[in-house]
C-alpha cells in the first residue's frame, strides 16, 4: 500500500504541489517570496484607499516624494507646484498623506467635531515634548476641549465686557499722565 504526502491526497492543481515542494526544501526563498507578497499587498491597499487623488505617482504608493522633497529644502515649493500641476483641491503627496492649497477646505479641515483624526507628525508641533498644545493634540475629545478653553479667551465678548469694567477701575488721572508724560 502506497502512502501519498498530505499535498499528494488533496485536489491542489500539479503546478501548486510542485511550486510548495520546492519551497519548502528552501525556507528562506519561502519567507523571502512572503515577505515581498506582504509588502506588495501593503503597497496596493495604501495606493487603493486614496485613489481617487492625483498626485505624484511616486507619492501614490510610497514616502519617497516627501523625503527628496523635504531633504532639498524645497518642500514648500514641491507642493506648491504639485497643487498648480494637478489643480484639484486635494492632492496626494504621500501613501497617507493629502495636502491642500485651498484656505477654505483648510478651514474646514481645522473644524471641530470632523471625523478625521490627526496624523502623527502633529506630535513635532508640541514646545513642550511632555505636554500636548492644541497644535500637537491627536485625540479629538483633548483637541476639542483645548479648543474650547482656547475660544473662550480669543472671543471678542468676553474681552469688550472685561475691558468695560476695567474701565471703572482705572484712575481719571492716568490716562492725562500718560499723555503728559516725556515718553
Amino acid at each position: 500500500m502506497e502512502v501519498l504526502s498530505p499535498l499528494e491526497s488533496t485536489s491542489l492543481p500539479p503546478i501548486i504541489v510542485n511550486a510548495w515542494s520546492q519551497t519548502s526544501q528552501h525556507p528562506i526563498l519561502c519567507i523571502a517570496t512572503l515577505l515581498v507578497a506582504a509588502q506588495v499587498t501593503y503597497y496596493v491597499r495604501t495606493w487603493y484607499r486614496l485613489r481617487m487623488f492625483r498626485g505624484p505617482w511616486l507619492a501614490s504608493f510610497s514616502e519617497l516624494w516627501l523625503f527628496k522633497a523635504a531633504y532639498t529644502g524645497q518642500m514648500h515649493r514641491e507642493i506648491l507646484a504639485a497643487c498648480e500641476k494637478y489643480g484639484d483641491a486635494l492632492i496626494r503627496v504621500g501613501p497617507n498623506e493629502l495636502v491642500t492649497c485651498d484656505p477654505e477646505i483648510g478651514r474646514h479641515m481645522s473644524a471641530t467635531r470632523l471625523n478625521h483624526h490627526k496624523g502623527q507628525w502633529y506630535a513635532s508641533l508640541k514646545v513642550d515634548p511632555y505636554v500636548d498644545n492644541i497644535f500637537s493634540e491627536t485625540n479629538p475629545d483633548k483637541h476639542d476641549t483645548l479648543r474650547g478653553w482656547m475660544s473662550a479667551a480669543v472671543s471678542p465678548s468676553p474681552t469688550t465686557a472685561f475691558q468695560e469694567n476695567r474701565r471703572g477701575f482705572v484712575p481719571p488721572n492716568i490716562p492725562n499722565r500718560i499723555k503728559n508724560s516725556s515718553l
